[in-house]
């Protein structure tokens, strides 16, 4: 028996070819999870996907471009309860 999945808010589809169990209460139920959690866990990812703006946007961290910046020479540093600033040099 084959089971449909909506996915994506509801514009995707998927169409699942799996044993479909309709018992979802008690021992089944754990011993399912318990397969199903240590399945997820156990399985490597090749990919480091990186999520933002509220889950909308993934990016794969191989893919991303590594930002290359020098170090600061000089920095302010607030004084007199942060209502004046001094420039100061760092070695």
């Amino acid at each position: 028996m084959s089971l449909r999945l909506i996915t994506k808010r509801g514009t995707s589809n998927k169409i699942v070819e799996d044993d479909i169990s309709y018992n979802w209460a008690g021992q089944t139920f754990k011993e399912y999870q318990s397969r199903r959690t240590a399945s997820v866990i156990l399985s490597k990812r090749n990919k480091t996907v990186i999520t933002s703006a509220r889950g909308t946007v993934t990016k794969y961290l191989e893919n991303s471009s590594e930002i290359e910046s020098s170090k600061p020479k000089m920095a302010y540093i607030t004084t007199e309860r942060g209502t004046k600033r001094r420039l100061i040099k760092i070695n």
